[in-house]
């Protein structure tokens, strides 16, 4: 009775074990994803941003919006993630190509 005891206690914390594994693992890959993103985004002033992209945020689907920050994000393809202040103080953040095209 002493030996099943044990053996279920063995893989009872085996099981936790891999679990407590597991998840620090997807914890740390999540990080190195932000790190990556992060270290892919240049910052742009705002007068630097292509016209393209100056003509959508000046657009009616933007009123009352300021620009907040932005950055040239390097990848696949290339883009500019422009975060947006509103008049509500609340922000929301745009992601546009060179041409003014919406990334998503």
């Amino acid at each position: 009775m002493k030996k099943l005891i044990i053996a279920v206690a063995a893989v009872a914390l085996t099981g936790i074990s891999y679990a407590t594994v597991n998840t620090n693992t997807e914890a740390i890959t999540n990080e190195v994803r932000i790190m990556e993103e992060e270290q892919d985004k240049t910052p742009v002033k705002a007068e630097e941003l292509p016209e393209a992209v100056k003509k959508v945020l000046s657009s009616d689907a933007y009123a009352g919006t300021t620009i907040k920050q932005a950055f040239l994000v390097q990848g696949e393809k290339a883009y500019y993630e422009v975060e947006l202040v509103k008049e509500d103080a609340s922000t929301m953040t745009v992601k546009l190509d060179e041409q003014g095209q919406e990334v998503k």
